[in-house]
């Protein structure tokens, strides 16, 4: 099983815009890295990206890159092969 690595997820999301502050507060990827945990613990649970629940209003808008940084950096062993 490939093990989670959060700089390689931190790295992947902002490469894909999303930001690490919200509102002008420094440290959002505090928050980015639970919305992963998260994500990760409903794939591990039999859900599915309908099942992930709306993620706020900032980061929401990320949600795509989100998810997919999550699984393929977070819990690479969800992805289908």
């Amino acid at each position: 099983m490939a093990s989670a690595d959060k700089q390689e997820f931190l790295d992947f999301i902002h490469s894909q815009g999303v930001p690490q502050g919200y509102f002008g507060t420094p440290g959002a990827d505090v928050s980015n890295v639970m919305v992963a945990n998260m994500v990760c613990d409903v794939f591990h649970n039999g859900g599915t990206t309908a099942d992930i629940p709306f993620l706020g209003f900032q980061q929401n808008a990320y949600r795509d890159p989100l998810i997919e940084g999550a699984q393929r950096y977070m819990c690479p062993d969800t992805l289908q092969h």
